[in-house]
């Protein structure tokens, strides 16, 4: 997801990335694009992490970042008026009847979070 959201050069508008270190190992290209973006949680947020750094706008997804039940999730985020996009894919893990995970379901997001921030044609080019 943040790769996604470094290819619409949305890097001006992260004020943190959360469940990067904890999970992946990044390389010298991924550092690079994160500059100084802080990252705010090794694996899942906490609210308080999230809060920290005031956001009005969270992109995650169901065990990326968000938990069924947990403790970070859009109905969580809300009173706080933080907005959650959610990886359309990821929703499989919370909904047995949706389609399984696919490159459409990928560009749909890329459009998506491009509509977000104002770039949609860099959505539909960098899906």
């Amino acid at each position: 997801m943040t790769e996604m959201a470094f290819a619409l050069d949305l890097q001006p508008s992260i004020i943190g990335l959360t469940g990067i270190t904890g999970w992946y190992k990044v390389g010298p290209e991924f550092v690079e694009q994160q500059g100084s973006i802080p990252e705010l949680a090794p694996k899942y947020p906490t609210i308080e992490n999230l809060l920290s750094v005031e956001p009005d706008f969270f992109f995650a997804g169901w065990y990326y970042g968000m938990r069924p039940g947990g403790e970070v999730t859009p109905d969580t985020l809300a009173p706080h008026g933080i907005t959650t996009l959610v990886l359309t894919e990821s929703c499989v893990h919370v909904d047995g009847n949706r389609s399984t995970a696919s490159m459409d379901l990928l560009f749909g997001d890329m459009e998506k979070l491009g509509k977000v921030f104002g770039k949609e044609g860099r959505g539909r080019s960098a899906g």
